[in-house]
């Protein structure tokens, strides 16, 4: 078996290529959401193709037997790189960075250049070939028009692959380590007309009809935003004092926004660690009902 990690605590390896397959599958499912499905699917199935060498499956070996491994293994990340100059050059940063974080193109190739003269990144690559069929695109992989001529889009669209990435791999890592947390990462709810109707149960058990000018005004403000949510989507501004009831009139606007446009989440940046608590526990107290194993507020 040739192995992507060392033994779990219930003594079982994890093989390689369903690693790389799962972190694929997963990232380009991640990708998906912003256009970016094919270049997430290549950087995960070749984040770890060093893994192939013999050298890397040696110190997998040591680690289980040995009480106290070297603490890291030969390197694992070239071989993926190289393949992505082939295909994909901008790829490459992210193999790369996929231990210890992005690096400039300039360190990219400072990096990878020795490493190109040795033998041992192209021979995990000819193992990797011979072992995965589809391992390289039939066509090299392309990013949109934009994306390739505007440089501030292109950094921000890498970094999301990047995320994508990283989130892929560390949670197939996981779920070979403890599995059992991986029952904690599904996703508690769909955004699904249950929580809009949580969420205005909530508005009528709390406020009712106006009765003063306060009240009054948040009612105006909250059906303002129920006629926006139904927009196109874009760039949005609400502009209201302290008291108006921006938390829960926003998210009125954003939970609506998304079920009518089929968007799938909704995220919330605020500023201060004590607005974001107070933030998710209002959030929390709309949606969750006490489901504490079914969460739908992620904090």
């Amino acid at each position: 078996m040739i192995c992507a990690h060392s033994r779990n605590a219930q003594g079982e390896r994890h093989e390689l290529v369903d690693h790389l397959r799962a972190v694929a599958a997963q990232a380009a499912e991640f990708g998906s959401a912003f256009g970016a499905q094919m270049p997430a699917f290549y950087a995960g199935l070749w984040h770890d193709l060093g893994k192939f060498h013999p050298d890397f499956q040696a110190y997998l070996q040591r680690c289980e037997t040995d009480p106290s491994p070297p603490p890291r293994g030969p390197d694992h990340k070239a071989a993926g790189a190289l393949l992505a100059l082939k295909w994909s050059p901008p790829l490459a940063l992210l193999i790369q960075g996929h231990h210890g974080g992005l690096h400039t193109p300039s360190e990219l190739k400072a990096w990878l250049e020795p490493l190109k003269q040795t033998s041992a990144a192209h021979e995990a690559l000819t193992r990797a070939r011979a072992t995965i069929a589809d391992l390289e695109p039939a066509t090299p992989i392309r990013f949109s028009a934009r994306v390739e001529h505007d440089r501030l889009a292109a950094e921000l669209y890498l970094r999301l692959v990047f995320s994508a990435l990283i989130d892929a791999d560390y949670l197939d890592t996981e779920r070979h380590f403890d599995p059992s947390r991986t029952v904690v990462r599904q996703r508690g709810h769909a955004l699904d007309r249950t929580l809009w109707e949580r969420f205005t149960a909530d508005q009528e058990t709390r406020f009712g009809p106006p009765r003063d000018p306060v009240t009054q005004a948040r009612y105006e403000i909250y059906r303002d935003c129920l006629e926006a949510a139904e927009r196109p989507p874009g760039l949005f501004r609400l502009t209201v004092p302290t008291g108006g009831g921006k938390t829960r009139s926003a998210m009125a606007f954003a939970l609506r926004h998304a079920l009518y446009h089929g968007q799938q989440r909704v995220i919330v940046a605020v500023p201060f660690l004590t607005i974001t608590e107070q933030t998710a526990q209002v959030y929390r107290d709309i949606f969750e009902d006490g489901e504490v194993e079914r969460p739908v507020v992620l904090e």
